[in-house]
């Protein structure tokens, strides 16, 4: 997630001119987007290692209340777990999500404003505004597709009370396919934006579409030909004997 705030940052700071009080050294940039990278892997990590195997523990219980835990059990890598330690991960992602979000529409914000404010042609500022709308659409596309709904149902799974039964565990079950089902068009949707906003994949593609439509399109029917008339024509006289 922070390879989003990466991008904007410098997205944002290559519009900037020379003298511009915001323009800020690339090494500072660097820096920056290091100590970005570092400090989220961190903090996933140490939220994930913070879970641990509680199976002898845990196993009896899990095993009497639900059943169908039995045809996994003793599989090498299965672990148990309690409900508050995932939620602790869940948390640190939500949070890292939520950081992810508000900096980008910052950065979206302070783009967008370097651009009114610029000296350039007004033909650079829209093919510069072009651009940072196709980017922003091609990095909306894999939030919408897949972080909402898969958060939407890590929230569900550890917030929800299994031990009610019934009608919670149905829906939570169809929510979990609905969700799967959306994350799995993700490489469908993927491409075709990147092929809608990128004009030489757009070419290409049309280019494509002709030439294999083409033999289709220029391929008519003829009418079927009438079978010609055979005519008997007088065989010429042989020369009787002299």
């Amino acid at each position: 997630m922070g390879s989003v705030v990466q991008l904007f940052i410098f997205r944002w700071q290559n519009l900037l001119v020379a003298g511009d009080p915001l323009k800020v050294n690339k090494r500072f940039i660097y820096v920056a987007c290091t100590a970005i990278f570092f400090l989220f892997n961190v903090a996933v990590t140490c939220a994930g290692l913070t879970i641990k195997n509680r199976v002898e523990e845990l196993r009896p219980q899990y095993l009497q209340n639900y059943s169908c835990i039995s045809s996994l059990d003793g599989i090498p890598g299965f672990n148990y777990f309690e409900m508050e330690e995932l939620r602790r991960l869940f948390l640190v992602s939500t949070v890292e999500a939520f950081i992810v979000v508000v900096a980008s529409c910052l950065l979206i914000h302070l783009t967008f404003r370097s651009l009114r404010d610029t000296n350039i042609s007004q033909k650079t500022i829209d093919m510069q505004r072009k651009f940072q709308k196709s980017l922003i659409l091609q990095v909306t596309t894999p939030v919408v597709v897949v972080i909402i709904p898969g958060c939407s149902v890590m929230s569900l799974v550890c917030w929800a009370d299994f031990r009610a039964g019934g009608s919670m565990v149905i829906h939570i079950q169809e929510m979990t396919n609905l969700a799967i089902l959306l994350i799995s068009t993700h490489g469908f949707f993927g491409t075709l934006i990147m092929i809608s906003v990128n004009h030489p994949y757009r070419m290409f593609v049309q280019e494509a579409l002709k030439n294999c439509f083409k033999p289709c399109a220029s391929r008519k029917l003829e009418p079927a030909s009438r079978p010609s008339e055979v005519s008997n024509p007088k065989l010429p006289s042989q020369p009787g004997p002299k």
